[in-house]
C-alpha cells in the first residue's frame, strides 16, 4: 500500500500517467493496455478490496 504522504510524488505522476492513458484508450481496448484492463477487472470482482484502502 502506498503513503499518501510519504509517496506523494509517485502518486501524483501515476495519477498524471494514468488519465493520459485512459486520454488514449479509454476502454483499454488495445492489446498493449489489455493486461491493465484484466488486472482492474480482477480487483472489481471484489468489492470488499477498497475496504482495505485507508
Amino acid at each position: 500500500m502506498a503513503d499518501i504522504v510519504k509517496d506523494n510524488k509517485i502518486l501524483k505522476s501515476v495519477r498524471y500517467y494514468a488519465i493520459q492513458l485512459l486520454k488514449v484508450d479509454p476502454k483499454m481496448e488495445k492489446s498493449e493496455h489489455l493486461s491493465i484492463r484484466k488486472a482492474y477487472t480482477n480487483l472489481v470482482k471484489d468489492k470488499a478490496i477498497w475496504g482495505y484502502i485507508s
